[in-house]
């Protein structure tokens, strides 16, 4: 299994790839971007934090030039909901530079970029984001015929339901996010805005909820409980090596791996380097216990045990980290 890890600077390649990295995805946002559209217009889902994105074309070449020294890939990300034909246009001719600095591939979540990306026929990788909301076998091959060679399951999909498309769809390649991030709605249809000053709105409210908790009505999102959904957008420490995550999933890599999902995206565009080397560590670990241990439900409490201990009981048991609550043994598919 390959680890797609979060890059945001040249300099960070080497220690990435000795942590364990196998391939890269980022974002770049060059200033005459900014110019022509201001900052509200995001041209990623991370424009607007300034440190998660390469600030022109230039330091994106480094980060290419040092990537493919240490053999690894390098994928750079278009995944707005949203784009207007201006910005379509812009972002094609972004691409043009993309190819011949040599970049890997893009990862494109907005319909009418992939199509006119796919009329273009640029020799450059096509990856679906998981922005795209591609949650069925149907749109699967709707997305194969425009030339899509992965797909990025969104964060809400069943691991039954990945391997059902995965059976329809062999010849594609198959990703599926992993630490980190979580979002209790469905990204494919989020329209918030993420901003460096102001948190996207679902995560707004939750601190709103978090100092208002006995003010609001007690059950909200199908009667979901209101401290359900705080706990939700909780975090928690791996003991492993001492580093926080917001969202889990590391007990159902084994079940990920046995479906074909061969890239496992590592969320943290914003985050230090090292957080980002302890994550890349802790899931290379939990992918050699999945190779090591054929059992499914001993894998799962070899996780348990190796990263969070005896806080397990709160952290584990209660599933509000987890990425596929439930879903870690055959008998899940």
């Amino acid at each position: 299994m390959y680890i797609q890890t979060p890059l945001n600077s040249a300099e960070d390649v080497e220690a990435l790839v000795r942590a364990g990295a196998n391939e890269f995805y980022c974002g770049v946002v060059p200033i005459d971007w900014k110019e022509k559209y201001g900052f509200e217009i995001p041209l990623n889902c991370r424009s607007m934090y300034p440190w998660a994105n390469f600030a022109s074309i230039e330091e994106l070449a480094e980060a290419v030039k040092r990537s493919h020294y240490f053999g690894k890939k390098i994928l750079v990300t278009f995944n707005e909901n949203s784009y207007t034909q201006s910005q379509v246009t812009y972002i094609l001719n972004l691409i043009e530079k993309l190819v011949d600095l040599s970049v890997d591939g893009v990862i494109v979540s907005n319909l009418p970029l992939l199509l006119a990306i796919n009329e273009k026929k640029y020799p450059i990788k096509i990856v679906l984001s998981g922005e795209a909301n591609c949650t069925s076998i149907a749109a699967t091959h709707f997305y194969k015929d425009l030339n899509v060679e992965r797909i990025v399951f969104p964060r809400h999909v069943l691991i039954k339901e990945m391997n059902q498309i995965i059976l329809a769809n062999k010849n594609l390649e198959y990703e599926a996010f992993l630490l980190n991030e979580g979002c209790f709605f469905n990204g494919g249809y989020c329209y918030s805005i993420h901003h460096v000053c102001y948190s996207p709105l679902c995560r707004t409210c939750i601190f709103k909820l978090k100092k208002n908790v006995n003010k609001v009505d007690p059950y909200l999102f199908e009667k979901t409980k209101i401290e359900g959904v705080i706990k939700y957008n909780a975090d928690a420490i791996i003991k492993y090596n001492n580093v926080k995550i917001t969202k889990c999933g590391l007990c159902s890599i084994k079940l990920l791996k046995y479906i074909s999902v061969k890239y496992l995206k590592l969320v943290g565009r914003t985050a230090f380097l090292e957080d980002r080397i302890k994550w890349v560590q802790i899931i290379r670990k939990a992918i050699q216990m999945a190779e090591q241990i054929n059992d499914f439900d001993e894998y799962r409490d070899a996780c348990i045990e190796e990263f969070f201990g005896e806080s397990s009981a709160e952290i584990c048991d209660q599933k509000f980290l987890c990425y596929y609550p439930d879903q870690y043994s055959l008998e899940h598919l």
